[in-house]
């Protein structure tokens, strides 16, 4: 699945930042939180939409998380 994935952001020459196991640490204010399995972080909003509409085509799970203001992530991940 995840190859599936990475295969589309090629296709799209998806601009923004894509890790792997991404602690979500560093991404909220509360430094709480475990990897998520996939982390994206889109250039601008049609890119985001584009991403979010092909997730939901593959049944991938999505958790937009704005700035991360006030936001406790599971330890155990994303």
């Amino acid at each position: 699945m995840l190859l599936t994935l990475r295969d589309y952001l090629e296709k799209i020459k998806f601009a923004g930042e894509v890790r792997c196991n991404e602690s979500m640490r560093l991404h909220t204010s509360f430094r709480t939180g475990g990897p998520a399995d996939l982390y994206t972080r889109p250039a601008g909003v049609e890119e985001l939409k584009r991403l979010a509409k092909t997730a939901a085509q593959m049944g991938l799970p999505r958790l937009l998380l704005g700035s991360g203001a006030n936001v406790l992530a599971a330890d155990a991940g994303i």
